[in-house]
């Protein structure tokens, strides 16, 4: 039996991920339109202003909320993301595209001053490759220092396994000398010699002969 449900799900989803790639069509068409109309560029030359403008667009805004979210969810000693770049950069995207669409319909005159627009639309877009890079390095910093982190924990972990795995000295008990006559301990040499003398003294005055 077909689980619509599921068909259903898997169509929307499918349908979520492609259609945003296609929102910036119209608008590229309406850049190209109007750079042909307004500022009778070659065609070729006003497809590229078109593409360009949305493929930068979109570049923009995907690192603006890639920045959002980094700095959302970073750890408190992580350095911050500069958010503030991608937005302004987003402004950038924003008037561009309003005053090569809307603008240059209501205001033909403005057509003189849309040329410039393009310069502006370079600097964004080498921007946008310098806080791409930049954040690129940030992450790359971010992960070398939990890789140290991980390889301090696993050290101290090893070290301490070293230990518990290591068995307990029991205190060494002081060397006794023991008489083998008698039996009695001693803690030096020289103590059992003195009382082996003893013995010897014991077993000399055994021998005498008492008259």
């Amino acid at each position: 039996m077909l689980d619509w449900n599921g068909w259903e799900a898997s169509a929307v989803e499918l349908v979520a991920r492609i259609a945003p790639w296609f929102a910036p069509l119209p608008t590229a068409w309406l850049v190209y339109e109007r750079t042909m109309r307004h500022l009778s560029w070659p065609q070729w030359v006003a497809i590229a202003a078109g593409v360009t403008l949305e493929l930068l667009g979109v570049a923009i805004l995907a690192t603006a909320l890639r920045l959002y979210e980094y700095n959302r969810t970073k750890r408190k000693n992580d350095p911050a993301a500069p958010l503030w770049i991608a937005l302004l950069l987003v402004a950038l995207y924003l008037i561009t595209a309003e005053l090569l669409t809307v603008v240059l319909d209501t205001v033909p005159q403005a057509a003189v001053l849309a040329p410039a627009l393009f310069p502006v639309l370079s600097v964004a877009a080498f921007g946008l490759l310098a806080l791409r890079s930049d954040h690129y390095r940030r992450l790359e910093a971010i992960d070398q220092d939990k890789a140290e982190a991980r390889a301090k924990r696993e050290q101290a972990k090893q070290a301490r396994k070293r230990i518990d795995q290591t068995p307990e000295q029991t205190p060494k008990q002081p060397a006794r000398f023991v008489c083998l006559l008698c039996g009695r301990s001693f803690d030096s040499q020289a103590a059992l010699n003195g009382h082996g003398n003893k013995h010897r003294e014991e077993r000399h005055d055994v021998g005498k002969i008492v008259p």
